[in-house]
């Protein structure tokens, strides 16, 4: 064999096996992500349909202003709740267990 021709049979040998190897990986060349595609979520025309006219709804309540009407009613007929305030003596309380822990680890370092 001369070397044209050991070059070309090397040549078809390699284009043999990159078009297995593309058959192998899939047809771009790449191999197959582990990825499946998303699923597509379907929703009946029924749940639309009750979405959408709930949606006209709003929309026309908000319109005639009676939504924001009542969303201020509410607001003003709920009682502003009073916030949760800590006595003094829970304070201190909670101040000198935390001290005694950090003691207590103080402590240990020192015997470690």
């Amino acid at each position: 064999m001369n070397t044209t021709e050991l070059l070309s049979s090397i040549d078809s040998e390699i284009a043999r096996l990159q078009e297995a190897r593309a058959l192998l990986a899939g047809q771009d060349g790449h191999a197959p992500r582990g990825r499946k595609p998303a699923k597509k979520h379907n929703m009946s025309a029924d749940a639309r349909a009750r979405i959408g006219a709930a949606t006209k709804a709003r929309w026309a309540a908000g319109k005639m202003g009676k939504q924001s009407q009542s969303r201020l009613k509410k607001l003003k007929a709920t009682p502003v709740k009073k916030k949760h305030t800590m006595s003094a003596e829970g304070r201190a309380r909670i101040a000198a267990a935390q001290k005694a822990r950090w003691a207590k680890l103080k402590a240990a370092k020192k015997t470690a």
